[in-house]
Order: structure tokens, then sequence, then C-alpha cells
């Protein structure tokens, strides 16, 4: 760990570098999708990635929010972490450092956990749980054997993962229904209109492209029934 961090500059004494700071700072890059809420019947994606960090305090925990986390560096997170670590113990926060988180970042690993599964906080779709750095013997992909690991997993809302991606897949199916049906209209609209009437070859082109348009919104709406039978289920459970 030392070696990484004098790599990057970060081994000097003057900010101590956390693996909550080393999770934190790996948020942003992960996929972005993840951050994001579930909106009871929507998926509201962020813009900035604002993370509430998990503080252990005498009355319980309390997550205050580091904004904007993906424009700072890791030495940045590391002194915004500890100087809200600090003002949360000594009850110096104020009611606004709170509000705004759009993912979690919990860390048990100085209480000596190795993994954990943490709770995802609603209505955020995802929270980091950091455990602790483990020596165990590890092989990766090229056989190669590595001495140590660290202990990470990300619960992700279901009821986000699941909808958002039922939404990518009958969205555009609806979407071209609601063109083809809008479409529809104006011509009926167009073989209502008496100068219609006397343009034979206009009205001509007109039936003929309503009937292509009925023939291709029956076998959209059997392709959006079918999409619609493996809607995710509606329930509050994180998974």
């Amino acid at each position: 760990m030392m070696t990484a961090l004098r790599r990057l500059g970060l081994a000097a004494p003057l900010v101590a570098v956390t693996l909550s700071s080393c999770g934190i700072n790996a948020v942003p890059t992960e996929e972005e999708k993840v951050n994001a809420a579930w909106g009871g019947d929507h998926v509201m994606e962020y813009g900035s990635v604002n993370i509430s960090v998990a503080v252990a305090v005498d009355d319980g925990l309390v997550t205050p929010v580091i904004r904007n986390a993906q424009t700072l560096s890791l030495r940045e997170i590391s002194a915004a972490v500890k100087d809200l670590a600090t003002r949360a113990r000594t009850k110096k926060l104020k009611p606004e450092e709170f509000a705004g988180g759009t993912i979690t970042v919990s860390n048990l690993g100085s209480y000596g956990i190795d993994q954990f599964y943490a709770i995802v906080n609603p209505p955020q779709s995802a929270i980091v749980a950091v455990g602790g750095i483990v020596k165990k013997p590890v092989v990766n992909a090229k056989d190669e054997k590595r001495e140590a690991r660290r202990a990470e997993a990300e619960e992700r809302n279901r009821r986000y993962r699941e909808r958002a991606a039922f939404a990518e897949r009958i969205g555009p199916v609806e979407k071209e229904i609601e063109q083809m049906e809008a479409r529809l209209k104006t011509i009926e609209a167009e073989r209502a209109d008496p100068a219609t009437y006397r343009d034979a070859a206009k009205l001509r082109d007109l039936g003929r492209e309503a009937a292509d348009i009925a023939r291709a919104l029956e076998t959209l709406y059997m392709r959006w029934e079918a999409l619609a039978a493996e809607a995710p289920a509606d329930d509050s459970s994180p998974k």
C-alpha cells in the first residue's frame, strides 16, 4: 500500500490516506448509472457525485456528504473525510452537510472487519462497503500470486438495477409506438380534410401508409406485451 501511495506522491504525513478515501476516489470512475436514485416510478441520474461518508458517533451513525467528489484528488478527498469525521464526532456539522448524498461509502476495515454487506441508503441506488486489507494468497488470471487484497463489496438497490435495465429494453419500443400512433392521427386528420377528397392519388397513398403503420403497430404491440411480462416485481426490498 505504501509503495503505491509513494508513486502517487501521497506518502507524506500531511494527509493520512485511508481505504475509505481510496474507495471514495474510485466511485466516480465506476459505472455512471450507479450514481442515481429510484424515484418510485422512474430513475433519477445525477450529474455530480456527492458521496455520503458513514461516520460512527456516540449517538449512532451519521453520513456527512463530500460534494462533487468527481472533481477532487485523492489527497483532497482524504482531507475532506478527516474534516467531516472530526466535526461529526464533535457535533459541529451543519444540517446542510448531511443532505444531498447520491451514493454512500462505509468503511469497517479499521474495526477489524474484512468484508461486510452494507444496507443501501434510500433513495440512493448503491453503497460501497469497504473492509480491511487481508493477507491471503490470491492468484490472478495470469497465475501470478498476490499476497494481499482489499475486501470490498458493493450493494446496489435491486429495484434500481432491474428497472433501469427493463426501461432500456422497453423504452425504445414505447417510443416507436408513440411515434407511429401520432402519425396515424395525422393521417386521419389529413384524410378528413375536404381537400384530400379531391386528390385521389394522395388519398390512396395515405391509405396505404395507414395500412403499413397498422401492421407495424400490431407487431410492436406484441413485442411490448412480451417485454412487459418481464417487468421486475414492484417491491421495496434491497438486495
